[in-house]
């Protein structure tokens, strides 16, 4: 059984990401399961909304449109060494838990949370999208409607207090 951490600003999970692209080909479901980070959850209608940005290996074809997450970071979130990206030119908004998230391959313990990203790094992520909302170069695909919707330019993410990240509260096995 997969347990369902409570999701927070600032953590990284495993989910099924659907690009902006593949929703407007009419893809209403991710290609690949990808730690992906949690910049928002908004909580309406006794339902918790999280609005997740995808991490990549792929290096993005406009460098402005992304952050290039430490090793350090990506060490101690149990990722691989190759270089990754936080897309900031996109999200996914969801209903938490939603059907797209996945427990995280390798670790003793079944949950879909790798860890959280350092509070300094979440915020230049939510920053650099704001820049990219302020230059229409920002889309979220709404997957918490049928059929998903993909919104140019929408009020970004909701203003909410960053954590400070608690890493002893996760140990990986």
């Amino acid at each position: 059984m997969t347990i369902y951490v409570d999701p927070k600003p600032g953590m990284v999970v495993r989910y099924g990401y659907l690009w902006a692209r593949q929703a407007r080909m009419g893809q209403d479901h991710g290609e690949k399961f990808r730690p992906s980070l949690i910049l928002a959850v908004r909580n309406e209608d006794d339902k918790k909304y999280v609005y997740v940005a995808p991490i990549t290996h792929t290096a993005p074809f406009y460098p402005e449109e992304s952050i290039l997450i430490p090793p350090e970071t990506k060490a101690r979130l149990g990722l691989d060494s190759e270089k990754s990206w936080i897309m900031a030119n996109e999200v996914n908004k969801f209903e938490w838990p939603g059907l797209d998230i996945r427990r995280v391959p390798d670790r003793r313990e079944r949950s879909q949370f790798y860890g959280f990203v350092p509070g300094e790094l979440l915020q230049q992520a939510r920053d650099k999208m704001k820049e990219m909302n302020l230059q229409h170069r920002f889309n979220t695909v709404a997957r918490d409607v049928q059929p998903v919707q993909v919104v140019n330019n929408t009020q970004l993410l909701p203003q909410v207090a960053i954590p400070r990240p608690q890493p002893q509260n996760f140990r990986h096995g």
